[in-house]
């Protein structure tokens, strides 16, 4: 009879020793979904496995996600990249590309010449994402808001020239608008190499080593490009070379 108490005990000590890692990302589709699917979730639970990790994930806006890791009470952000305004170590390899697509209107470009056309107009992105650092050598007049719906209600109503975003995001929210009409996406605009952000303390450091070390192993076997893959959803340019 005391084996059932001793097995208790154990099984108790077991569920203990699973280490919680708290992930803060915003909503990706085909990367970070809620319904616990995406390239990103599949990657961090190769890398960090079950029963040894417990994943923790907050869905939350990418600037909140950014302010999370850095003030410490999260201990990984996925896609985030170089930037002045970073403060957190990034992996040493990065795990897609940030393939940007620009929502425009057709008759405002009747000769699209990409990242080019967007000097000197009227640009909209997502709060946080900070496209100006993409392509630094073009100055536009460039504005970030919380809601990527009322953007594209602002480029049909002519108060945007561009939104900046990406195409399987923005499909969706024109197919509901009324006012779509010559609204046209203009893919892989800008472009920047992404990486996972690691909280700027020891416990991070051990995390982001194992990470590294993980990552080189899949994208050897090709397993990385199986993760990727595996969600039509998303861009095949996207995948680091």
């Amino acid at each position: 009879m005391r084996l059932v108490p001793l097995l208790l005990m154990l099984a108790g000590l077991t569920a203990q020793a699973a280490e919680t890692l708290h992930i803060a990302t915003a909503e990706y589709l085909g990367y970070a979904e809620p319904s616990g699917n995406g390239y990103y979730l599949d990657l961090l639970r190769k890398i960090y496995p079950a029963p040894d990790y417990q994943l923790k994930i907050s869905f939350v806006p990418y600037e909140r996600a950014r302010v999370m890791l850095e003030s410490g009470s999260a201990d990984i952000l996925p896609s985030t990249s170089h930037s002045q305004r970073n403060k957190m170590p990034l992996s040493a390899q990065m795990t897609d590309m940030d393939v940007v697509d620009a929502a425009v209107q057709a008759s405002r470009f009747p000769a699209w010449q990409g990242k080019a056309s967007l000097a000197g107009m009227r640009v909209g992105a997502q709060i946080g994402y900070a496209f100006t650092e993409y392509a630094p050598d073009i100055r536009m007049d460039y504005q970030e808001k919380t809601s990527l719906s009322a953007m594209l209600e602002m480029l049909a109503a002519n108060r945007l020239d561009v939104v900046l975003d990406y195409e399987a995001e923005m499909k969706p929210l024109l197919a509901k608008q009324s006012r779509q009409v010559g609204i046209v996406i203009k893919p892989a605009v800008l472009t920047k190499p992404l990486y996972f952000g690691f909280v700027d303390k020891p416990r991070g450091k051990q995390l982001k080593a194992r990470f590294d070390a993980e990552l080189t192993k899949l994208k050897q076997s090709g397993e990385l490009k199986r993760l990727f893959m595996a969600y039509p959803s998303n861009n095949p340019n996207a995948f680091p070379p």
